[in-house]
């Protein structure tokens, strides 16, 4: 498959350009009884140590177990922060 970039792929940069473009902030897991608000990005990272607070569960590395009353309080934080959830 030949996907195209600006330069049509022939370099790196380009390439990590389109990608970094269509790669959101954050995703959402939904697991029924609660949600994962995983980060994605360093931006994701950073915005969770300064907004949810120190003593939330955490589900492996970038996870944040959420309750699913809290979750569009949560999206809308981030979105008005500028950054993306899908």
């Amino acid at each position: 498959m030949n996907m195209r970039s600006p330069c049509g792929w022939r370099c790196a940069r380009c390439r990590a350009q389109v990608l970094a473009a269509s790669t959101p902030d954050f995703s959402v897991a939904n697991h029924g009884s609660i949600l994962i608000l995983h980060a994605l990005t360093e931006a994701a990272r950073e915005w969770v140590d300064a907004h949810i607070p120190e003593d939330a569960m955490m589900w492996g590395t970038n996870g944040t177990v959420v309750e699913p009353r809290y979750i569009a309080d949560i999206v809308e934080g981030i979105r008005s922060d500028g950054l993306t959830v899908r």
